[in-house]
């Protein structure tokens, strides 16, 4: 959990662009993802996914958000994954199914929703509370040095 939590500091540290083209790079290379909670439908990770953390609507996020999100890529494939991460289905015009999984005091959701032409299932958003890019979590969970 430690690596975890000190992963994501580090990455919402980078410069913004280099945040944004290295979140592209593992971004893009997903393609799609296999997912339990769906006996094993694919959710798909499109543009309109990744633009979705640069924009809400047609007003871009806020550069320190959208590092934030950025720093979440490369943890969005294991939530997806893990057969036990706590899913919320909730429908406004279209579903949207939230995966939550609790990194030492804060959550990183993944949030999908299905096309419904299709039915394909897509990653749409992905997002963390502010607890987690707190560096004092770091430095409370260290153990004291031993003497």
């Amino acid at each position: 959990m430690k690596n975890i939590l000190e992963s994501i500091i580090s990455e919402s540290k980078l410069p913004y662009l280099e945040a944004k083209e290295k979140a592209w790079k593992i971004y893009s290379c997903i393609g799609h993802i296999s997912c339990p909670f769906f006996n094993g439908e694919s959710i798909y990770f499109t543009r309109t996914g990744f633009d979705h953390l640069i924009r809400k609507g047609r007003a871009s996020r806020a550069k320190s958000e959208q590092k934030r999100r950025f720093a979440l890529i490369p943890h969005v494939g294991r939530i997806i994954k893990n057969p036990h991460t706590p899913v919320i289905h909730r429908i406004l015009n279209i579903p949207f199914w939230t995966f939550k999984e609790k990194v030492g005091e804060g959550t990183i959701k993944v949030v999908i929703t299905q096309e419904l032409r299709s039915r394909r299932k897509y990653f749409l958003s992905v997002m963390g509370d502010k607890r987690l890019f707190s560096e004092k979590i770091l430095v409370i969970n260290k153990k004291p040095p031993e003497k």
